[in-house]
């Protein structure tokens, strides 16, 4: 299941043992929390990600509450109360065209049953609710700038729309036929067959492992992956729509003097 904290008695309280894995992808370094679907950290290094961890983990539970998903954790849980466990670290890696290749974990080995699937639906949903949310804050004619260099509105609209038609591209080498699934560009029509597509996958296919251009995939990855990527540019869009939480979110990397702009969710 994609809900499966683990928790410990330690000193007479009650511990969750949050099992983290990094990766890093374009210069910046994400984990991913084992047994929270959606939930990840962020950090400019590995022991930053680390550190934020169990304040982000409150935070995701937070956000699942005001969806009205409930879990079976420890009542008053603190950040103080999670015990992080960095279980895998994958540095960039590249083709040898020069692509990034993004890291397949333990946790994207195991098979993914009915539960899972629905689970993963009903949070794109909420992602999607909050992207929605967002983008009626910001005026049409605003979305096409890009303050301080970062990427207009549309075109992060476009890179979602991109990205998951490659997720439908990786799901059809899943199927019997491992046919390429050609469908417009519309959003609500990539949504709509990315949600059929999950749901065909046959139950023997759900624990296979395919390389796409150097990559490995799973389907445990493919949703691991779509929720996040979901979530992550609805909270960049968000920031967007309130220019105080735009302004507080742009930090210079001290190791390269680099400005950029960094999402939280």
């Amino acid at each position: 299941m994609l809900y499966a904290p683990m928790t410990a008695q330690i000193a007479g309280l009650m511990m969750v043992t949050l099992r983290l894995y990094l990766e890093e992808i374009q210069g910046d370094w994400f984990g991913w929390m084992e047994g929270f679907a959606g939930a990840y950290c962020q950090g400019a290094t590995p022991p930053a990600a680390l550190r934020d961890a169990p304040c982000v983990l409150l935070d995701y539970l937070m956000w699942l509450r005001c969806h009205d998903v409930s879990m079976a954790l420890p009542t008053g849980l603190t950040s103080g109360d999670i015990h992080v466990d960095c279980v895998e670290i994958h540095p960039a890696q590249r083709t040898p065209e020069g692509s990034e290749i993004n890291g397949f974990f333990a946790m994207d080995e195991r098979r993914v049953d009915d539960a899972d699937i629905e689970l993963t639906m009903q949070l794109l949903a909420y992602a999607q609710a909050d992207l929605d949310k967002a983008l009626h804050a910001i005026p049409p004619d605003a979305r096409d700038t890009a303050p301080f260099g970062g990427k207009s509105v549309r075109s992060i609209l476009a890179h979602l729309v991109a990205m998951d038609r490659f997720y439908l591209d990786v799901l059809a080498r899943f199927t019997p036929l491992q046919m390429r699934i050609d469908i417009p560009l519309d959003p609500e029509t990539v949504r709509e067959t990315f949600a059929r597509e999950v749901r065909a996958v046959p139950t023997s296919k759900r624990a296979d492992v395919v390389p796409v251009n150097g990559e490995y995939w799973s389907l445990a990855k493919v949703l691991r992956r779509a929720v996040w990527h979901k979530r992550y540019h609805a909270a960049q869009i968000a920031a967007r729509s309130d220019p105080s939480a735009f302004l507080r979110g742009i930090f210079i990397d001290v190791r390269t003097g680099r400005e950029s702009v960094r999402a939280t969710a």
